[in-house]
C-alpha cells in the first residue's frame, strides 16, 4: 500500500481506513503485488465513503493465478482476505 497519511484530500474515514488496513495486511503477512515480477497478492484497494454516516466501502482487488475452466479456484491466501475482513 503507497501511504498518504493523514491526507487533507481524504474524508477522515478514508484516512482511518487505510491506517486500519495497513495494520492488518502487516499483521497477517499479505504480499503487495509487484508489477515488474507478477509476485504477490494485493494488486489495488479501492475506498469510497458515504459522506452521510461516514461508513467505508473497501474493495480489494486480489492476484491470483490465471482461471483454467474446471480447476478449483482457491488458493492458499483466501484465509488472508477472510482475515482482513473480519479484523476491525
Amino acid at each position: 500500500i503507497v501511504s498518504v497519511p493523514d491526507c487533507r484530500a481524504h474524508h477522515p474515514s478514508i484516512n482511518a481506513a487505510v491506517k486500519c488496513l495497513t495494520t492488518i495486511c502487516n499483521k497477517v503477512g499479505v504480499v503487495p503485488y509487484d508489477e515488474k515480477t507478477g509476485a504477490g497478492y494485493l494488486r489495488y484497494v479501492a475506498l469510497t465513503v458515504e459522506r452521510g454516516s461516514g461508513k467505508i466501502q473497501l474493495t480489494l482487488v486480489w492476484n491470483s493465478a490465471p482461471y483454467h475452466e474446471g480447476e478449483n479456484t482457491s488458493d492458499d491466501h483466501d484465509d488472508d482476505v477472510g482475515k482482513i475482513m473480519l479484523e476491525k
